[in-house]
């Protein structure tokens, strides 16, 4: 498998790997509960959010795709073929975050930009009612639960990467590709000195953990609409910045080295 920066051409692939890899996810399922009654909803708007983070300055988005060293990969899927995607948000005003978004300040990227917006402002222009395939008391909870984490948890780095979504084809779960997508995070994080940080749904707490991630807090983060018996449970973890993990060994108070340092 290989490792690359994904690209607008790869937008098709990524979708394929989003509603694939998190179809049977909690968390997506109890938002976009229509969306088997209306799929183009889906698929419309997942794919300009995704276009969006592609053009967003602040973001790196990688793909992890099957070249012809892998001994697992099937006849129906050619070298290219795309199997796990992330979306990793640089935050903060040092330097390290300052040139990440450099590299993204020409007048194309800022055309990108542009043109993402317009699309999003004239579909909601032509369709007043917004995207059928969502719970919209459940999409308002999750926002506003993901803002509070934000303001309790992660507010309190200046400076953090954040990860904002990870999704793995289930036809090729448990080779790796994800892990290769939060170790090229993690890695980063420890050269520039800082934390990672994610809101996890149930299913992908295991893995987060496995890399080193510990929950910020030991309640779990409930997501549910007033008045309505379902929920979805999530998990706020954090990896702490390399320098803090060194400390705090020194210090014992409960954190572990890693066996990547």
């Amino acid at each position: 498998m290989k490792l690359r920066e994904a690209s607008p051409r790869d937008l098709p692939q990524i979708m394929g790997v989003i509603l694939a890899g998190l179809a049977d996810d909690p968390l997506f399922d109890w938002t976009w509960r229509y969306r088997h009654q209306y799929p183009w909803d889906n698929y419309y708007y997942w794919s300009l959010r995704v276009s969006s983070m592609i053009n967003s300055a602040a973001r790196v988005l990688l793909v992890v795709e099957l070249d012809e060293t892998d001994k697992f990969r099937t006849k129906e899927d050619p070298v290219g073929t795309l199997v796990s995607f992330i979306a990793w948000r640089r935050v903060g005003e040092d330097e390290h975050a300052k040139r990440r978004r450099s590299l993204k300040s020409g007048v194309l990227n800022m055309l990108d930009r542009t043109v993402s917006t317009l699309q999003d402002y004239s579909l909601t222009q032509h369709h007043p009612d917004g995207r059928r395939d969502a719970d919209y008391r459940r999409w308002t909870a999750l926002k506003m639960g993901m803002k509070a984490v934000d303001a309790e948890f992660f507010a309190c780095y200046q400076n953090f990467w954040e990860l904002e979504l990870l999704a793995t084809h289930r036809k090729y779960r448990r080779q790796g590709a994800a892990t290769m997508l939060i170790e090229w995070g993690i890695r980063l994080a420890d050269e520039e000195g800082v934390p990672c940080c994610v809101l996890s749904s149930v299913m992908g707490k295991p893995l987060y953990e496995s890399n080193g991630f510990v929950l910020a807090t030991d309640e779990k983060w409930v997501f549910q609409v007033k008045g309505e018996e379902e929920k979805v449970e999530c998990f706020v973890l954090v990896r702490s910045s390399k320098n803090e993990r060194l400390v705090s060994m020194e210090t014992g108070d409960g954190y572990m080295m890693v066996s990547s340092l």
